[in-house]
């Protein structure tokens, strides 16, 4: 449900200013989802009350003057009268949270009305991500609260927690500001056997946005792409600084620049001379202790020497030339431009590496499939007899725990020749069957995310609502940053409360359409939990035991890959089906130690335990 749209809606509805497709819009979305019509009640209930306010103050200047309203804060009005409130002061200030339009909305409604003024307040001490609010036992399937927005949080009556391994708050100057920037000017298209400089604290994979910083690695090759469309291509051992959308510094490595219109004047910076496009595309030779080497491709560019600045050399396309350290400029002879990377040596390198990482993970499945302790390994390869059964690959794994596809597509998974199913319905998921209960599992998923759409989005749920029923989802509320992996375990029978494991806000939207590794271990021998993104432990904590040192076994049953529907007789709860691929799934019966989900991850496990 798009909640943005839904308050532009209800703004409409109360100004009386809906379009006859509007007033569609809205009863769909009203008849589709209980989030919806819970805030259409609060909508118009505080409608009602504000008219209310308005007729009792009309006419009247109250509390001074307007003060500002800054669409930029949560802002809420405290009315000048004091009418039996039908929203709690708390539940207000829920609201002003999650919905800040509503504030518009209300300022709009008291103009509109004729109020002559109105004290507004900017609620300071509210901090960006609410905490989990501790309360008595609510009668629902997953002991959650439920937010006036509609969405619903964990509570923290079970909420064991777990250690998160984050990293220090990074320094905005040092590379660490290269990940996950709003104001990023480059994306990273393209990373193939690149071997990152002990410098890089932080790995940047393909997709991800840079800001200002540096890219440091010993071996491989990088594709990378300006926000005004400067395309680079730089072979390592490299070290290079972004700037900005329209200048780098290259202190080593040897590069490709390709320079759009949008781009035109785009500059690299070396230590003895800096290029400026005055064409299309040009290659540069950095070598530390060496005469840096510049071959104009196509067009023209502008040479300005560090030690001369004043003075600047013009060449044209197909000329080359060497400059010193004193600024010497020579003219060299054209190298075979097979030296030098381009995006056409990129996409041919990708599509090697992507052969190579398929024939290695047939290898690591033929090995899942002997493992003794791998209860399901669905590698998400379409049967060519049927395209609705996810087959077990599981060596002499009976044809009972094999899953059903339900609405799911197939479609391409992570390289070329590896299959995927798409997640994107309401009614998209898998089912499977699993029976027993186990103190040890580890589940093993490659997904890819396209989007959190929901405040819970599956990976793998049960409905069944016995002890030990687990719950594995990434969630995103209106508090969270960014979505959270979360586990739940069910420590009691029935509609009641799950322990809830969750790891800090990870999974950013520039994550989206990024394939990821993702695996859980619970061991409730050793009482530990832990959790993992590509090969990396993100969080870890102890299991609950409960008194019990044999109560904290997992029960499996009846199983959903990608969505959730639970048993006749539980409450009704909000839509959490996945969106995105999903390419491999892996279920063990045991506790993989840390080096065998690294194993896995960079498809070299083989089954031995380490």
């Amino acid at each position: 449900m798009n909640t943005e749209r839904l308050d532009r809606l209800l703004a409409l509805y109360v100004d009386e200013a809906l379009s006859a497709v509007e007033v569609a819009e809205l009863e769909q979305l009203l008849l589709a989802w209980p989030q919806a019509r819970n805030r259409f009640w609060q909508v118009t209930r505080l409608n009602s009350e504000l008219r209310q306010i308005g007729k009792e103050s009309w006419g009247e200047r109250l509390h001074g003057e307007f003060v500002e309203i800054n669409p930029n804060q949560s802002v809420c009005i405290l009315p000048p009268v004091s009418p039996t409130p039908a929203i709690s002061t708390t539940e207000f200030s829920r609201w002003q949270v999650a919905c800040p339009y509503v504030a518009w909305l209300t300022a709009a409604v008291l103009i509109g009305l004729g109020v002559g003024g109105a004290l507004l307040w900017t609620s300071r001490n509210q901090t960006t991500a609410r905490p989990l609010a501790s309360q008595s036992a609510v009668d629902n399937p997953l002991g959650l609260t439920t937010n006036i927005d509609g969405n619903q949080y964990a509570s923290d009556t079970i909420a064991p927690q777990l250690q998160e391994k984050t990293a220090t708050e990074p320094n905005p100057n040092s590379q660490d500001s290269l990940i996950a920037s709003d104001e990023w000017i480059a994306v990273l298209r393209k990373v193939i056997d690149v071997t990152w400089s002990s410098e890089m604290r932080l790995h940047p994979s393909a997709g991800e946005p840079l800001a200002a910083g540096t890219l440091a690695f010993d071996k491989g090759l990088l594709e990378l792409q300006t926000n005004r469309g400067a395309l680079i291509v730089v072979d390592g051992p490299a070290r290079l600084e972004l700037i900005s959308a329209m200048e780098v510094r290259c202190e080593q490595g040897r590069l490709r620049v390709d320079v759009p219109p949008p781009a035109h004047g785009f500059t690299v910076h070396t230590p003895v001379v800096n290029v400026v496009d005055r064409g299309t595309s040009f290659a540069l030779n950095i070598q530390r202790n060496q005469p840096a080497e510049v071959h104009v491709l196509e067009g023209h560019v502008e040479l300005i020497t560090t030690d001369t600045p004043m003075e600047t050399h013009n060449l044209a396309e197909g000329q080359s030339v060497s400059v010193d350290q004193p600024g010497t400029v020579r003219t060299i002879g054209t190298p075979e431009m097979k030296l030098f990377p381009s995006a056409a040596v990129a996409t041919a390198r990708i599509k090697r590496q992507a052969e190579k990482s398929f024939n290695a993970w047939q290898k690591q499945s033929a090995a899942l499939q002997m493992d003794e302790q791998c209860l399901v390994h669905f590698d998400f390869q379409q049967d060519p007899d049927t395209d609705t059964v996810l087959r077990n690959r599981k060596e002499f794994a009976s044809r009972n725990l094999d899953g059903t596809i339900i609405g799911c597509n197939w479609t391409e998974g992570r390289w070329i020749g590896k299959q995927a199913l798409d997640f994107k319905n309401l009614t998209d998921r898998v089912r499977f069957e699993v029976q027993g209960q186990f103190e040890q599992v580890t589940l093993v998923a490659s997904v890819r995310l396209d989007a959190l759409e929901h405040a819970f989005n599956s990976i793998l749920m049960s409905g069944d609502a016995v002890v030990g029923e687990m719950q594995w989802q990434i969630s995103l509320t209106n508090n969270d940053p960014a979505g959270r992996m979360r586990v739940g375990r069910r420590p009691h029978p029935g509609w009641g409360y799950v322990e809830d494991y969750r790891s800090e806000p990870i999974f950013r939207r520039e994550q989206f359409g990024k394939w990821l590794h993702l695996a859980i271990v619970w061991d409730a021998q050793q009482g530990v939990f832990r959790q993992f993104v590509d090969g990396q432990c993100i969080a870890e904590g102890s299991v609950q035991k409960h008194n019990d040192p044999h109560s904290s076994f997992i029960r499996v049953g009846e199983l959903e890959l990608g969505n959730w529907t639970p048993k006749v007789g539980q409450p009704r709860e909000p839509v959490r089906n996945f969106s995105g691929l999903i390419d491999e799934f892996i279920m063990f019966s045991r506790a993989l130690s840390d080096r065998e989900i690294q194993n896995l991850f960079h498809l070299t496990w083989t089954g031995d335990a380490s």
